[in-house]
């Protein structure tokens, strides 16, 4: 193979003497490792990659490459994202990687690329392997000990601060399956009652905390407040002094905020403040620095006891930004940068969040040049986030920054097929953003390689965003809170020993949209054949409202103990088909509704009935009905009287379903429907 490679890259050579052999060259004898240096069609395209460091440069070498010598062998990768999925690409593989003058800058762009991967897929562990298995453990070392040198942050900015297993080879079979990768977060634009209420937002800036109170919606009070710098105690302080001073003697629904570094949206613990950290870590240990996290939570969670709230939340603010413009505009696909003392970012697609790393964009490496400009906050050379401001503290040179955000642009558009680029951050307000994005669109203009995007400037206060989009993520909690208790109730059966008869949920066909009510059904079938022992327990059943009175018939004519009835109504007039000892409820205005988180509301409702919990009752209303339950003129006491008595409890709750019709996705949204119940059962 070695001498087959050299006899294609040897002009005045003919035949090779190969043992007893003698081999011709011929226009079908092509390598299986490319020698780039050979290569003269890329030679223009190599010495603008050597001379900028350019790594989208960079990826089109790699890529004409791959069109020229398709069969050539590969270097193979792997992102195992754990229950997210996984991930592939590959590189083809050339002679430079191992030695040469220009194996510095191929070895940094190849640990480059798995460097960003990582980071855009959450990566737990990442595989290297290669076609050809002569060379496999070479390139495994190489790349293993460039990632372990020239990447020491790599485990926070793609695993949320666990370790990250760098393994040879390719994982077996049943560890690299399909899938999205992403981690994501449901969100949607806000209704007026998810605002109901006070909601303050802290966004915390690597020179500055900017905070906001918002009532019903709208910013009443807003501040701009230096940081603090000499611990996670002190910083928590002031984080905590400046929503106390923000709440004052009034009621607090929310607290978001939002921090300029790595959330672990599993746990919501502090994994590390980029450019915090490596100012503390002067004077402390690491196990030192891990105390000083713990001492910044502490001192945020202690407002549950100062303000009196109890729904506090943290987000990185690039996410926090991104929520707050995803409110403000009509785009439906966005990703924001927020230029502040470095970059940070956050992607919406699709109605969600993504939480994956895409937040760490700034850490994306854009320059491979050994000497490119080393950003200790990063602890990385050549990264998106280098230092946007110099030494003396003055804003760099806008056009050498919009150059800069073109590559980004150009990497991101690579990496996720990302088209909706906005900025923001307090660098993008006033003039200097103005004349940044003049720059941006000018060399836009001049671009002749084909990338599809668009770049803008924030709609939403691009100096406040992310303290807004903190607060407007704890509105959106309000809604969260209830819908894990809708899934805590309906993942806790009834045991056997509390109830030896089967119980049977009804619910009236016409509660469910027409648009999604087949498939719904079908869900239930589906789960039924699967888990038939299900049935033993409890059943749903979705019934027609002509035929709710033979399927009372039908349940209360069982041999021995009667099998227990518990019955969602679109009527009232219906109550007087239940049989003796069946409980109901009366849902209405869910016609246009076609959102399956009504539907296990209604499911959850109908558990909660039968278990007589009229505390969570009233917590399911409001998450369904979008309100509170009047109790001021009705008493919990009140309705705990009625639940055996369907037609007095009617006259007093019917739960309004809400008619918000933004989610049409009928398939997507029974899919995950099913796994609900699956779960719940």
């Amino acid at each position: 193979e070695e001498a087959l490679n050299a006899l294609f890259y040897m002009d005045m050579v003919e035949k090779l003497f190969i043992g007893n052999f003698v081999v011709t060259k011929t226009d079908n004898l092509r390598p299986k490792i490319i020698s780039l240096g050979y290569e003269k069609v890329l030679q223009t395209l190599i010495k603008e990659a050597v001379a900028s460091g350019d790594i989208n440069v960079w990826n089109k070498v790699f890529g004409l490459v791959r069109d020229l010598y398709p069969e050539c062998h590969k270097i193979e990768i792997v992102m195992d994202c754990g229950k997210y999925g996984s991930k592939r690409f590959e590189m083809p593989l050339v002679k430079e990687l191992f030695s040469g003058s220009m194996q510095e800058h191929i070895l940094r762009y190849v640990a480059s690329s798995i460097f960003n991967g990582a980071i855009m897929n959450s990566a737990e562990k990442v595989y290297i392997g290669s076609t050809s298995k002569k060379m496999e453990k070479v390139i495994y070392d190489l790349l293993k000990d460039s990632l372990i040198r020239d990447f020491p942050r790599m485990k926070y900015f793609s695993n949320y601060g666990k370790e990250m297993e760098i393994i040879r080879g390719q994982p077996e079979h049943s560890a690299a399956r399909n899938g999205d990768s992403r981690k994501v977060r449901y969100v949607q634009r806000f209704s007026s009652h998810h605002k109901e209420g006070r909601f303050i937002g802290i966004d915390v800036g690597a020179t500055g905390i900017k905070c906001v109170l918002m009532e019903n919606g709208i910013i009443v009070k807003r501040e701009n407040i230096p940081t603090v710098f000499n611990g996670g105690e002190e910083l928590g302080r002031v984080i905590s002094s400046a929503a106390e001073e923000m709440a004052g003697e009034q009621k607090i629904n929310g607290i978001g905020i939002a921090l300029p570094g790595v959330i672990d949206p599993s746990s919501g613990d502090i994994k590390w403040l980029v450019n915090y950290e490596y100012k503390w870590i002067e004077n402390n240990s690491e196990r030192g620095i891990i105390e000083e996290y713990s001492k910044l939570v502490r001192q945020i969670m202690s407002l549950k006891e100062t303000v009196g709230c109890g729904n506090i939340k943290m987000i990185n603010d690039g996410g926090a930004f991104a929520i707050s413009e995803f409110n403000r505009s009509e785009d439906e696909d966005i990703e924001v940068l927020v230029l502040g003392t470095g970059i940070g970012a956050g992607r919406i697609h699709g109605n969600v969040i993504d939480i994956s790393r895409i937040e760490q964009s700034g850490a994306l490496i854009v320059n491979v040049r050994k000497e490119a400009e080393f950003d200790p906050g990063c602890e990385l050379k050549g990264c998106f986030s280098e230092k946007l401001k110099d030494s003396a503290g003055a804003l760099i040179d806008p056009k050498g920054l919009a150059h800069r955000l073109v590559a980004g642009f150009k990497l991101l558009n690579t990496l996720n097929g990302d088209k909706n680029f906005v900025l923001t951050g307090g660098i993008t307000s006033g003039h200097y953003g103005e004349t940044l994005m003049d720059e941006i669109n000018e060399i836009l203009k001049k671009e002749h390689y084909p990338y599809n995007f668009k770049v803008r400037l924030s709609s939403e206060d691009r100096l406040f965003g992310g303290a807004i989009g903190a607060a407007q993520l704890t509105m959106s909690l309000n809604m969260e809170r209830i819908m894990e208790l809708i899934h805590a109730i309906n993942m806790s059966m009834i045991r056997p020993e509390q109830s030896k008869r089967k119980i049977n949920y009804v619910i009236s066909e016409d509660l469910i949209p027409l648009v999604i009510r087949s498939s719904f059904k079908h869900c239930l079938r589906e789960m039924y054949r699967k888990y038939p022992f299900l049935k033993e327990k409890e059943e749903i059943k979705v019934v027609n409202r002509d035929d709710l009175g033979n399927m009372f018939d039908y349940l209360s004519s069982g041999h021995g103990e009667p099998e227990i009835i518990t019955v969602a109504l679109s009527n009232k007039d219906d109550i007087q088909l239940l049989p003796k000892g069946a409980k109901a409820l009366v849902f209405s205005g869910s016609n246009e509704m076609d959102n399956f988180m009504n539907i296990e509301g209604i499911i959850a409702a109908l558990r909660t009935l039968h278990q007589e919990d009229v505390h969570k009752l009233m917590r399911i209303y409001r998450y369904l009905s979008g309100k509170d339950f009047d109790l001021e003129n009705i008493t919990e006491q009140e309705i705990l009287d009625k639940l055996d008595r369907p037609a007095e409890l009617a006259e007093i709750l019917t739960i309004k379903l809400r008619t918000e019709n933004d989610l049409v996705d009928a398939v997507g949204l029974n899919k995950r429907l099913l796994k609900n119940i699956e779960e719940a059962a």
